[in-house]
């Protein structure tokens, strides 16, 4: 996970993003609109889903 802040009025400020990578595909992202110390195991999940990924229980 990558903690950035966007100066953009239009962002949400702090933004969380983690990045997966695996070989030979492209590498996709998910994000959350809050800083990283604050991100909830519920809140990565959501998150993973619904940029796409398969979150198992």
């Amino acid at each position: 996970m990558s903690e950035i802040v966007c100066l953009d009025p239009a962002c949400p400020g702090t933004e969380t993003v983690m990045l997966v990578m695996a070989p030979g595909l492209k590498t996709r992202a998910a994000k959350l609109a809050k800083a990283a110390a604050e991100v909830t195991e519920p809140e990565v999940r959501a998150a993973l889903a619904e940029a796409g990924f398969e979150v198992r229980p």
